[in-house]
Order: structure tokens, then sequence, then C-alpha cells
């Protein structure tokens, strides 16, 4: 196959092998998954999507870092009408664990409580506008070997 499906979720493809020992899918269910969502793209959304396999340009700017950080290739999630959004969840069913389903829509939920609160809550979250954590809370755990609160 000369093409590699990019999206926000990326990695998807690359988990499929690990997932199929552990959803018993065939090949030919993810290839239809696949070929039933590039079917609800538009052709210029397409083209933002497909990449031949040995595209190195696109391998060598593929980052894993935020978009604010980095800018993917791919549609989001949100830029998607709801048959697609509904075509690749529909993708990720059949390429992932139901664990591995669960685990996307946490990340999903998560970076959008973090657009819409910013880091204040989670590790660190207690931090005044000067630095260092309040209540003494913060950095790596004890044994992570870098350096933190003692």
């Amino acid at each position: 196959m000369k093409r590699l499906l990019t999206l926000t979720t990326t990695a998807v493809l690359a988990l499929a092998p690990l997932a199929g020992a552990q959803q018993k899918s065939s090949t030919a269910e993810v290839v239809r998954a696949a070929d039933t969502f590039l079917g609800t793209l538009s052709a210029e959304q397409r083209q933002k999507v497909v990449y031949a396999f040995d595209d190195a340009t696109q391998r060598a700017r593929w980052s894993n870092f935020p978009t604010g950080v980095v800018a993917r290739g791919g549609i989001s999630l949100k830029q998607m009408t709801t048959p697609q959004q509904e075509a690749v969840m529909k993708l990720l069913g059949t390429v992932l664990s139901p664990m591995g389903v669960e685990k996307v829509n946490e990340i999903r939920q998560a970076d959008d409580d973090f657009k819409a609160n910013g880091s204040k809550r989670g590790p660190g979250g207690g931090r005044g506008p000067q630095g260092p954590p309040r209540d003494g809370q913060g950095g790596p755990p004890p044994g992570f070997g870098g350096r933190g609160p003692c």
C-alpha cells in the first residue's frame, strides 16, 4: 500500500499490528474502515491526509509535540463533519483495542481540558506566578533521577 493516513491521531496505524492481535481485526477490515473514512473526505481534505509511504519530507517533519510548537499535517477532528468523525472513530475502533480507544478519548478530553483551563490542574498546578509551588509539591517523583524537591 503506497499511502499513509495522517491525522491528529497519526500513531493509530503504527499501532495497528499490536491492536490486531488484541481484537483479531483482519487486514481487510482495517483497509475497509480506512477506505470508508477516506471516502468521506473531499479531494482537498484527502490530499491533506494521504501521503506516499516513502515520503521522506513528511516523515522528517512528523511530531507529536503540541501543534503550537510544531505544525502538523492532516486534518483535525474539529475540521471534520459528523460523518467523517464517525468514520475515523470506526477506523480507530478497528485498529485499536477497546482500551486503546478509551485512551484516545481520555487524551482528547485531557487536551480539551488543558485548552479550557491551561495548566491550572494536575501536577504543579498550584504554582504561583513567581515560580516554585506554594505547597512544596511538584517536580519529578522521588527516585525519578531528575532534580526536584528533596
